[in-house]
């Protein structure tokens, strides 16, 4: 079950167990964007960037592919 969801005006995005996953509003197969992570929660996006935590608080951040 998705943790954290976040949308602009392309794209959904959200956490999914060790992953930030991300889908076209349109329609279309997810894509995993970052994996491996430390227990992410909190998803945010801004125009150029994803952001989310990881388990400790640490933010981290990937450019918008």
């Amino acid at each position: 079950m998705p943790q954290g969801i976040a949308v602009d005006g392309s794209n959904v995005y959200w956490v999914a167990g060790e992953d930030i996953m991300r889908a076209p509003l349109a329609g279309g197969a997810p894509v995993v964007v970052a994996s491996g992570q430390t227990q992410p929660t909190g998803i945010a996006v801004d125009d150029a960037r994803v952001y989310w935590t990881n388990f400790g608080g640490a933010v981290l951040s990937l450019a918008k592919p």
